[in-house]
Formats: structure tokens, C-alpha cells, sequence
């Protein structure tokens, strides 16, 4: 037991720090609660679970312990599944499932929110200012640094 004694305390005094990198998702129902006791911009992950570049943006950019402050203190963040079944009632109107063959489909607020010249390319990054208006979207993979970058404009601006 003296023996474990040191890796106890080290393993106690690195845990907040581990837990402070990591990055808190909301989800759509949380939001409006959200903004009326601390209005933030929202970043939205728009991805589906087949999508190998979203796996990428999510296990690499969303984990850097940088981009993760960031949204952490300036931000709201919101992974959201494009093809997730139920009804989600956001910004004053529901949006539902939208079946497109046996057991495939998408779900209209991903439509709604990441289309871009009439496409919505996987993985779809959308930022919502206070108002939940869009104010920036990009479709594909970033990395850590040009995520920080757009972050940091947008931050500079509230």
C-alpha cells in the first residue's frame, strides 16, 4: 500500500486537469436554458458515425487541450448526429427524421443548418451567434491550429 500511496496523489492531482481539457457537449434541448443565463455562440459538429474524416475531427482537433479551452470558456459546443431519428425541437420550430430509403436518411436540422451550396458534405462545422443566426460554416476536416484561429475571431468579437 506505501507503495501506491505516491501514484494516488499524482493520479488525484492530474485529475482536474485531465477533466478541465475535455470538452462538455450540449445538446439542442439544453441551449435556450442556456442562453438566457449565459449567452455564448454555438459551434456545431454536424457528423454521422460512418464518416471517417468526422472520427478524425473528433479524436484530433475536438482533443486538443487548446481548442477545447476555447470552446470551453467562449462557446457552446454541439455534436449533432445528421442522421439521428428523433424529433428535436430548437430555436422556436421541430425538426424530424427525414427517411430517404429503407434505412437510410437525414435529419432536417442538419439540413437546415450545414447545407452549403446545396450540399451537406460530412463532417459540417457551423457557427451560431447569440441569436442562433449562422455566422460561419465550413464542410471538411480541420485541424487544431486553423480551428483556433476561426475560434479566436469569433471569441475577439463578443
Amino acid at each position: 500500500m506505501n507503495r501506491l500511496l505516491p501514484f494516488i496523489v499524482i493520479i488525484a492531482l492530474l485529475m482536474p486537469i485531465v477533466l478541465k481539457a475535455q470538452l462538455k457537449p450540449y445538446t439542442f434541448e439544453d441551449i435556450d436554458s442556456l442562453q438566457k443565463t449565459e449567452p455564448k455562440p454555438i459551434l456545431i459538429f454536424i457528423y454521422t458515425d460512418w464518416c471517417n474524416h468526422c472520427k478524425h475531427l473528433q479524436y484530433t482537433t475536438l482533443k486538443n487541450k487548446t481548442v477545447s479551452e476555447i470552446l470551453h470558456q467562449y462557446f457552446y459546443f454541439l455534436p449533432f448526429n445528421a442522421e439521428e431519428k428523433r424529433d428535436i425541437a430548437f430555436a422556436g420550430t421541430k425538426f424530424s427524421f427525414q427517411p430517404t430509403g429503407i434505412q437510410t436518411g437525414i435529419h432536417e436540422l442538419a439540413i437546415k443548418l450545414g447545407v452549403i451550396n446545396g450540399v451537406l458534405p460530412f463532417p459540417t462545422l457551423v457557427l451560431l451567434d447569440k441569436a442562433y443566426k449562422p455566422v460561419w460554416r465550413y464542410n471538411g476536416y480541420l485541424n487544431a491550429k486553423e480551428l483556433k484561429t476561426v475560434l479566436n475571431q469569433f471569441s475577439a468579437k463578443q
